[in-house]
């Protein structure tokens, strides 16, 4: 590895965007997101990396910037009271490809809603649509409605051995 490399990242934590992406769809599920996102706000199904690589042949920095506004103002809806804080929605097709005004009022929005170090949001770590910054976003604003829908894993339930006989 290259010595100016190691240097620069040796007081850096190593975040590995995959991992926050597997735990983001796992936890998307328990929030019925196939349903309630896909099927209600007309989008895709996400993939496992979705958030944490590039956008795919076929797909566009603006299509991927389209899906993070609409999921992002989505996991803010799931909070009834809160969202009336927010004001009007404005739809991202509304924007007319102005990316950077987009972002600008959904981070605005954030701040009101009340999203822990919202401050440290940057328009150009959003403006890809993909990375460590929004895999985190997502999965803080996924474990905040789990939080407030007072959500707990329980513990695994395992068959007895028997009960196949």
């Amino acid at each position: 590895m290259c010595e100016t490399y190691k240097k620069h990242m040796a007081n850096k934590p190593q975040i590995d965007t995959y991992l926050i992406m597997d735990d983001v769809i796992e936890k998307l599920s328990l929030l019925d997101y196939e349903n309630q996102f896909c099927k209600g706000w007309k989008h895709k199904k996400i993939s496992r990396v979705y958030y944490a690589h590039p956008p795919g042949d076929g797909e566009d920095e603006l299509q991927r910037v389209h899906m993070l506004y609409d999921m992002i103002y989505w996991l803010i809806s799931l909070n009834k009271d809160m969202v009336k804080k927010q004001g009007v929605f404005i739809n991202f097709k509304d924007f007319k490809g102005k990316t950077v005004d987009a972002l600008t009022k959904m981070i605005n929005d954030l701040k009101k809603f009340g999203l822990p170090n919202v401050k440290n949001l940057k328009i150009e770590n959003l403006r890809s649509g993909y990375g460590e910054v929004v895999c985190q976003l997502i999965d803080e604003l996924v474990n905040m409605e789990l939080y407030r829908r007072e959500f707990e894993f329980g513990m695994p339930q395992i068959p007895d051995d028997d009960a196949d006989e």
